[in-house]
């Protein structure tokens, strides 16, 4: 698939697709560092939502400079995936997470290049 192509591709779950209402129905549980699986990274928060397709292809709104520095950098640094100063922020629901805050671009960017896991913080939603 073309990077940025956005024919006939939906966009990329959210935690309010997924779970409606979910800041009302679950606590939340700091977890701290971890190392997660790429491909368990399925969504994203609703603040994103249009800047990647459900398979985490950039749209043409999802690249752009910061993108293309991220991408780039990927090559050169594989271990800005592992990188504990500036993790990626993920909130975990059952085996899913969904980036939270910061990390959107590095994960499209692992699921682009393959990488098979990434450092991250992770917050955990438990039902209340």
């Amino acid at each position: 698939m073309e990077i940025g192509r956005t024919e006939n591709v939906g966009k990329i779950p959210t935690l309010e697709d997924r779970y409606p209402d979910w800041y009302r129905k679950f606590h939340q549980e700091h977890l701290g560092n971890r190392t997660v699986p790429t491909w368990a990274i399925v969504g994203t928060s609703k603040l994103k939502d249009n800047l990647y397709s459900d398979n985490w292809t950039p749209t043409r709104n999802g690249i752009d400079s910061r993108f293309l520095r991220v991408i780039s950098g990927a090559y050169e640094k594989v271990e800005i995936f592992h990188d504990t100063r500036s993790p990626i922020e993920l909130v975990q629901i059952g085996d899913e997470y969904y980036v939270s805050e910061d990390g959107n671009r590095r994960v499209c960017t692992a699921h682009l290049l393959g990488i098979p896991e990434v450092k991250a913080e992770v917050t955990r939603l438990v039902r209340k």
